[in-house]
């Protein structure tokens, strides 16, 4: 959704940019391309692997661009004065098919370590929660994260399965999950394992809270935000986002003081989420559960 990025957020072609989700590099280019000798796009992402990648990448750009290691939702803590306010921020929510294919253990394609960290230099691994988190985490984890119907009884078998051996790999433990779902389906719900324990392992949904309402502080007045998407629990946080702060009133009781004390109000770009083109999903198949969604500080 390349023409979409660009489209609704570089309304200032002198502006500063944030690509808080680098990955190897694509929408900074494209952003990058679209602004005058004056603009920039700052790039963080938690990998340093993918960094590295967008930076070969980009040297066309290279002027343009400046890379930090970190967290969108911790990027305002690395920028100097001379990177705010910004023109508008870019978060693609989506994993890149790097990562799913080069052995960090965010699939079940081939055997590798039941990793999942986008920071490697982090302490807690899929393999962590695995084997050592009681019953109910385990549960609460497979159901609210990857909205398994079958999250209590998987939770069991992984009990039972490391109480033999430890579960290193995800082969090992794919063998676990295979028997609870059928054949054709056997994929999806291996996905949806899969974005539970990732979601679980870099506390993802927190991190989405916390850096939208960040990044949207370092906004100038009529700066936008574009949002990227790729299963319901995301999408969920930011569309209650975008409508608790574009809201005149008619909030639920719990979100009134939200209201009342907010710092800042967004007005959003269109009504419906954006989906991709059939001719977007013929080039990339991955993309068909994306929504954009896109609003401007006011």
């Amino acid at each position: 959704m390349g023409k979409e990025v660009v489209e609704y957020l570089v309304h200032d072609p002198s502006g500063i940019y944030i690509d808080g989700t680098c990955g190897t590099g694509g929408h900074a280019r494209l952003i990058a391309e679209n602004l005058s000798d004056k603009g920039r796009v700052i790039c963080c992402d938690l990998d340093p692997r993918m960094l590295e990648l967008a930076k070969r990448r980009n040297v066309e750009v290279g002027d343009k661009i400046k890379h930090l290691q970190c967290g969108y939702h911790e990027v305002s803590e690395q920028l100097g004065s001379e990177d705010k306010p910004i023109a508008g921020f870019l978060l693609d929510l989506g994993i890149s098919s790097v990562q799913l294919e080069q052995g960090y253990g965010f699939a079940f394609k081939s055997d590798n370590p039941l990793d999942m960290r986008f920071d490697p230099e982090s302490s807690l691994t899929a393999a962590d929660i695995i084997n050592h988190y009681p019953l109910q985490e385990l549960k609460k984890i497979f159901k609210e994260y990857g909205e398994l119907s079958q999250a209590g009884p998987i939770s069991h078998a992984i009990i039972r399965a490391r109480e033999k051996n430890r579960i290193k790999t995800t082969y090992q433990f794919k063998i676990i999950l295979e028997p609870f779902f059928k054949k054709e389906k056997l994929n999806k719900g291996l996905a949806q394992v899969a974005q539970a324990l990732r979601i679980a392992v870099n506390n993802e949904l927190e991190n989405i809270k916390k850096g939208l309402r960040s990044l949207t502080k370092l906004l100038h007045s009529g700066g936008r935000l574009v949002v990227i998407s790729y299963h319901s629990l995301e999408d969920r946080i930011v569309k209650n986002y975008i409508r608790t702060y574009s809201r005149e009133s008619g909030l639920p009781p719990d979100l009134e003081e939200v209201l009342e004390n907010r710092e800042f109000r967004l007005k959003p770009l269109f009504k419906k989420a954006l989906t991709p083109t059939s001719q977007e999903l013929e080039n990339n198949p991955r993309a068909r559960s994306a929504k954009l969604r896109a609003a401007a500080k006011v």
